[in-house]
């Protein structure tokens, strides 16, 4: 068995080339880029997990030979930017789903995290005609991560120089809903702090592996 905990913070003023889920990574203001320095999309302040291997002991001849692995997993969830789907700063962006949305609005109080299915109480509005909004980047943070991943295996020696293995493997076996970031239009009231979609769910397959 092996565990392993991790407490880190990460700081950054762009966390890709391209845009990203999290943030756009575009600067708001391209003449004052400082403002940009906060978490990165990828900080994760916890994450902790254990591996294990364990072979199960058995007096009966055809039950020997069986192994059961796994990683448990869990760690914080991933900071995101709350933005505007308007030009709100007169800068030319578009707005929308564009990747040339930048804008955030005005920041009116500290926010909470996103609880699976709840609507995020973060209190941002509009920022005020031709201004840019003063809501930080990364300011929020999506829901976290917990996932179990286990394997049942067996050897089977078929001749002296041949083996084989028999695994069924199971990606997040308890089927958690690991929710993805919620919406993060601030003037889009209906949605804004709401959660749509999720990570993959109970995944199973099956493998035979010769050695030779």
């Amino acid at each position: 068995m092996l565990a392993s905990y991790t407490r880190s913070k990460s700081i950054d003023d762009t966390s890709a080339f391209l845009p990203t889920s999290p943030d756009q990574n575009f600067p708001q203001d391209s003449h004052n880029y400082r403002l940009e320095r906060a978490l990165s999309s990828y900080d994760a302040p916890n994450l902790a997990s254990v591996g294990f291997v364990y072979e199960i002991p058995s007096a009966w001849r055809w039950a020997r030979g069986f192994q059961l692995s796994g990683i448990i997993t869990a760690q914080s969830g991933q900071p995101f930017s709350p933005e505007l789907s308007t030009d709100n700063g007169n800068t030319g962006n578009s707005g929308g789903n564009s990747e040339s949305t930048v804008q955030r609005g005005r920041q009116h109080g500290a926010g909470e995290p996103v609880s699976p299915g709840m609507v995020q109480r973060q209190r941002i509005r509009d920022s005020r005609p031709v201004y840019l909004g003063n809501a930080g980047r990364n300011i929020l943070r999506g829901p976290n991560f917990q996932t179990v991943d286990l394997s049942l295996r067996r050897n089977f020696a078929l001749r002296e120089r041949l083996r084989m293995t028999a695994e069924a493997q199971a990606f997040n076996t308890l089927n958690r809903a690991n929710f993805n970031l919620p919406d993060a239009f601030a003037d889009q009231p209906l949605t804004f702090g709401k959660i749509f979609s999720a990570k993959d769910p109970r995944q199973i397959q099956f493998a035979l592996r010769f050695a030779f």
